[in-house]
């Protein structure tokens, strides 16, 4: 396959379905939360994926309400009994956000089959590093290697954040998705940081 200067021929989809190419703009909203860390992990299976993913719920929720107390104790300090209102609602926002983060986990358990497709076996070791990129016992350098796809999602504000990835040249076909590898929002952001090139600002 040919690659063009801009990785014009790389299929993005955005929530499932294909959205053309990669806008300028598109690409510095992905490129935001990677810091182009050279990492490792093995892929988890789908249990350790799940508990991860629980995990994170979790210490958002526990962030989340821990905010809220705060906020609620400093209205409490300024306003007197008048901020009681506060406390009242920061412990309905607790009572809220950990049942939220409870109910989320098994829907998005259930379309893990889908996102294991492409992967290597749980268990392998992925590796990213300036040498380039090894999977399992199998090694390539960056120029041996090329995107074929890109799987975004949309956050709160539509703007697009990196999910999966799958690879061309060297790796042909494998795909590498960022919530099923330990460390995986480093390594497939060292990937992505590496193979996909600034697209033209004229076509954002």
């Amino acid at each position: 396959m040919t690659r063009s200067p801009w990785g014009e021929d790389m299929k993005v989809f955005t929530k499932g379905r294909e959205s053309g190419p990669l806008t300028y703009r598109d690409w510095k909203d992905i490129r935001k939360p990677f810091h182009g860390r050279a990492a490792s992990g093995r892929v988890m299976n789908s249990r350790e994926a799940w508990q991860a993913a629980l995990r994170r719920m979790l210490i958002l929720g526990t962030f989340l309400v821990a905010v809220c107390w705060i906020i609620a104790l400093c209205v409490v300090a300024a306003e007197g009994l008048d901020g009681l209102y506060s406390l009242v609602g920061a412990g309905l926002a607790a009572i809220i956000t950990y049942p939220l983060c409870v109910i989320w986990i098994p829907f998005w358990r259930m379309g893990l089959a889908e996102r294991y497709l492409g992967l290597p076996e749980p268990g392998v070791l992925v590796s990213a590093d300036e040498a380039g990129l090894a999977i399992g016992e199998r090694a390539a350098s960056w120029r041996d290697l090329s995107l074929e796809a890109l799987y975004l999602k949309l956050d709160a504000d539509d703007e697009p954040i990196l999910e999966r990835l799958t690879l061309s040249g060297a790796f042909e076909g494998v795909s590498l998705d960022l919530e099923l590898i330990e460390n995986g929002r480093d390594i497939v952001g060292y990937i992505f940081l590496r193979l996909c090139p600034e697209p033209p600002k004229d076509k954002a």
